[in-house]
């Protein structure tokens, strides 16, 4: 994988070829999530990525042939903490939640099964196209398409993330970031997708010496 990083894009198009995926967004069967501490309810698998995909070799996250972002979009997970857990093979341990607070509305249709496409980030949204960082978020902070990414450098939606493993205390390594994405369905009265407080971001972590990752993030 490009040290640059690699965009994520929902696929939206064709919902019968999403099963097959290799990346995929949503909710597909086969997988048992723990609830969450504070809702009840189960964790919202947003991305599940295929670790084997040669395209990924670069984010260096052994033991696990899947990469599972999870987040829990009833609550205040996004920007109240960091929701710490562990994968094995299919097997979910949470290790430990940051959220406090349930929100009272649900999204009426959210996370419809997608499947995912990875391209490499153009060299107009890499840091190293900008004389100095501030001019790279300059440029792209508020551009399109929704900022959904693997490796590279993170856009920080408010200051860096200094993420503690839950369980060496050392400082975790970003992968990745999803942005909040919603698109209409039906008669367009609805939405689909995700979103993480106000219009929100969450970044994932990893622990190499202990395999924890870390989800959690920031709101504008």
């Amino acid at each position: 994988m490009e040290t640059e990083g690699l965009r994520v894009r929902i696929v939206r198009d064709d919902a019968s070829a999403a099963a097959a995926a290799r990346h995929r967004y949503g909710r597909f069967g086969g997988l048992t999530l723990p609830a969450c501490d504070i809702c009840r309810k189960p964790l919202d698998l947003v991305f599940d990525f295929d670790l084997r995909d040669p395209q990924l070799e670069g984010l260096s996250v052994r033991g696990m042939e899947r990469l599972l972002v999870l987040s829990c979009l009833g609550c205040d997970l996004a920007y109240a903490g960091q929701l710490y857990y562990r994968v094995t093979g299919s097997t979910v341990e949470v290790l430990g939640n940051g959220a406090t607070t349930a929100f009272d509305s649900a999204w009426p249709t959210a996370l419809p099964p997608c499947a995912l496409q990875l391209v490499p980030i153009p060299p107009e949204e890499r840091p190293s196209f900008y004389a100095s960082e501030d001019e790279w978020r300059a440029a792209v902070e508020f551009s399109e398409p929704p900022k959904h990414q693997l490796g590279g450098a993170p856009l920080w939606v408010q200051d860096e993330l200094d993420v503690r493993c839950i369980l060496c205390q050392a400082r975790m390594r970003p992968l990745g970031q999803v942005a909040s994405e919603t698109w209409p369905v039906g008669d367009g009265d609805r939405l689909a997708g995700h979103m993480f407080g106000d219009m929100g971001m969450i970044y994932i972590h990893y622990c190499d010496a202990c395999s924890v990752l870390a989800t959690g993030g920031s709101c504008y």
